[in-house]
């Protein structure tokens, strides 16, 4: 397009001279001519680039929603995975049970406290971390801190964890310089047996089933987005099927793929550690 715009104004500006005429009369004649270029590749390739019947993202997206059991809550990442699942809910009321989390927009206070309320047929979440806490850039970046007083090979509980990072003491500045900070990289989630059978949460052996998930946090600092991941996951995990949408990137997943169970398009959090680490077939 850009080329045969250059060639009409060459040409136009040669018949001008050739014709004497004035300014106003050349501008517009070469704004015609140059308009005549989409209008040709319009009415040329209309045909070839109609998305209208295109459905493959709205298929995608509802295939998203039909892998997860009843109100579940499922993590996307990015537009192109989460917007599709919400026009499936909002516009044709496909699975309004299932609660879509946009990993990227966890990192905005508005958007987490919008998962405090019921959202159609989806419950409100669990979290730890109230509207104040979460607040503009307040726990934006959370470092994580050598505490000389945690047992570096214990595995402690997640939530009293999100608890200790929400608290606004200033001795914990004083100590550390810093208002708030992650004490452990070794998390554990407790999952209890009822929870396991209630949601059928897996059909592994009871043998391979753990009372607890343990996860080893590789960062030296989560992000707000990193920190709500785990609140949500640490209060919701023994009420709800929770699972990551395939299309999530791996650097969101924060530990948890070595308890992944793929279940259509999706994995889903299960109380049965893989040894490879890698998610397995339900």
């Amino acid at each position: 397009t850009m080329w045969i715009g250059f060639g009409v104004i060459a040409l136009w500006n040669i018949f001008k001279e050739k014709l004497n005429l004035n300014t106003n009369v050349a501008a517009i004649g070469a704004l015609l001519l140059v308009l005549t270029a989409p209008l040709i590749m319009g009415f040329q390739n209309w045909d070839d680039h109609d998305r209208g019947s295109h459905q493959g993202s709205r298929d995608y997206a509802i295939n998203f929603l039909e892998s997860c059991e009843e109100n579940a809550i499922i993590f996307t990442h990015g537009d192109n995975d989460t917007y599709p699942l919400w026009y499936a809910q909002e516009v044709e009321g496909i699975r309004t049970d299932i609660r879509v989390i946009n990993v990227s927009l966890l990192g905005v206070d508005w958007y987490v406290n919008q998962l405090r309320y019921k959202m159609n047929d989806a419950a409100h979440l669990k979290l730890t971390f109230t509207p104040n806490m979460i607040k503009g850039n307040i726990r934006d970046y959370v470092p994580y801190v050598n505490n000389p007083s945690i047992d570096k090979n214990k595995y402690y509980n997640a939530k009293d964890i999100m608890k200790f990072i929400s608290k606004d003491d200033p001795k914990i500045k004083a100590q550390t310089r810093y208002p708030y900070y992650v004490p452990t990289r070794k998390m554990s989630f407790p999952v209890s047996a009822e929870a396991v059978k209630t949601m059928n949460m897996t059909d592994a052996p009871d043998s391979l089933i753990v009372s607890d998930m343990r996860v080893d946090l590789r960062k030296a600092s989560l992000q707000k987005n990193d920190l709500m991941t785990i609140d949500i996951i640490a209060n919701n995990i023994n009420d709800r099927p929770i699972y990551f949408a395939i299309s999530v990137a791996p650097s969101a997943y924060l530990g948890f793929q070595k308890y992944f169970q793929q279940e259509g398009l999706t994995y889903r959090i299960v109380p049965v550690e893989n040894v490879s680490g890698q998610p397995t077939q339900s």
